[in-house]
C-alpha cells in the first residue's frame, strides 16, 4: 500500500514538474517577444523604412521581404515579423 502511495506521489510530482518547466519556457518565449520593438518604433529607428517607400525593410540586409509568424503557434495573436533573407527577427505586432 505504501509503495502505491509513493508511486502516486511521484507521478503527481513529475506532472507538476513538467507543467512548471513548460510554463517557464512559455514565459521565456514571451519575454523575448516583448524585447522586440513594436512596428512604429522599428520604423522610426530604421532609415530604410523612412525612405519614402511603403512598408518596412530589414535593418540588417535591407530586404523588403518580411514574413510574419505566430509566436508559439500559427494562430497565435502575438506576431513576430522576420526577414525572409537573413532570418532576423525585426519587430512584433499583436493581431
Amino acid at each position: 500500500m505504501k509503495l502505491i502511495a509513493a508511486f502516486i506521489i511521484l507521478g503527481i510530482g513529475l506532472v507538476y514538474w513538467s507543467v512548471m518547466l513548460k510554463q517557464r519556457e512559455r514565459d521565456r518565449i514571451h519575454r523575448g517577444w516583448l524585447r522586440l520593438p513594436v512596428v512604429d518604433k522599428y520604423n522610426q529607428r530604421n532609415p530604410l523604412s523612412r525612405s519614402g517607400r511603403n512598408g518596412s525593410a530589414c535593418c540588417y540586409c535591407g530586404s523588403r521581404s518580411i514574413r510574419q509568424l505566430g509566436l508559439e503557434a500559427r494562430n497565435d495573436q502575438r506576431r513576430v515579423h522576420a526577414c525572409n533573407h537573413c532570418n532576423a527577427n525585426l519587430y512584433r505586432t499583436y493581431r
